[in-house]
């Protein structure tokens, strides 16, 4: 049985496992976001939390498995914690690494030093005063682009340009990728530059003009992409179902991927923002 034949029969026979917390966290973070969203402005009007405030809700969002939402109900002072984090991280990233400095100078049992410094890191994403590259704004299952970044770039070489094609391909067809990437982007997150007319050339060739191959051309073009389909499945660790969609295996979600969820969310939001006043 393969695995994604295992994972089936599991589901079949118990039906689908409940969400995950994290899974929850995402959906709640994504409606936080819209809702925040007023006429393609970001509302900013959100009061700033005390220390105390901000104690409580990194201890709470990193010590209990409880969905942030119910967190945030139960809570106001929570939620209000929340909110005024995702706001200011749209462009006032400079309040948050204050108060985050104070509170690194005060003591909270069960608040430990790593715990400040991981989420500061987070927020630093999520203001792009740390900026992940923009992969993370097209790939298709930004909650996984961690595992999905590593997984091409230890698998495409510049060296290998007609190899690194074939496995952006393959990462397109799988639904890793939009079926319009940008190939400048590909160019420059994979450091192609120095074979970019070779990657233009074969990219034409092996995808925008596939259907013109001969069939010999057809058949050696699917047998090497299905090679690849097999040790890029692998070295993420996904499979792809009948139906098109993908399934991760053995990957447990976190904070960490509901946050990296809500930096591209919110990453493509600024820069469909920036591209509407350009025009």
């Amino acid at each position: 049985m393969t695995e994604e034949e295992i994972y089936e029969e599991l589901e079949i026979t118990y039906g689908k496992p409940p969400r995950t917390t994290s899974e929850k966290n995402m959906i709640w973070l994504k409606g936080v976001l819209e809702a925040h969203i007023i006429e393609g402005e970001f509302n900013e009007d959100v009061p700033k939390p005390s220390l105390d405030a901000l104690a409580m809700t990194l201890i709470a969002i990193t010590t209990y498995d409880i969905p942030m939402e119910e967190l945030a109900a139960k809570k106001p002072t929570i939620k209000r914690t929340l909110l005024w984090f995702i706001v200011e991280c749209h462009n006032h990233y400079d309040e948050i690494d204050e108060i985050m400095h104070q509170l690194m100078h005060k003591s909270y049992r069960g608040l430990k030093l790593f715990m400040i410094t991981r989420m500061l890191k987070i927020f630093k994403w999520l203001s792009m005063q740390e900026i992940p590259t923009k992969l993370m704004e097209v790939v298709l299952h930004p909650e996984h682009y961690d595992d999905i970044s590593d997984g091409l770039h230890q698998l495409i070489s510049p060296n290998k340009i007609e190899s690194a094609v074939l496995y952006i391909i393959c990462a397109i067809e799988d639904g890793l990728l939009p079926m319009d990437v940008s190939r400048s982007l590909m160019i420059k997150e994979f450091e192609l530059t120095p074979n970019k007319s070779a990657y233009h050339r074969y990219f034409s060739k092996y995808f925008t003009y596939a259907a013109d191959l001969n069939a010999q051309e057809k058949k050696w073009l699917e047998t090497q992409k299905e090679k690849r389909k097999i040790t890029l499945r692998a070295n993420i660790g996904y499979t792809r179902k009948d139906d098109g969609s993908i399934k991760f295996l053995g990957h447990t979600l976190t904070v960490r991927n509901a946050l990296l969820y809500l930096i591209a969310k919110l990453r493509r939001f600024l820069n469909l923002k920036r591209l509407m006043k350009e025009s």
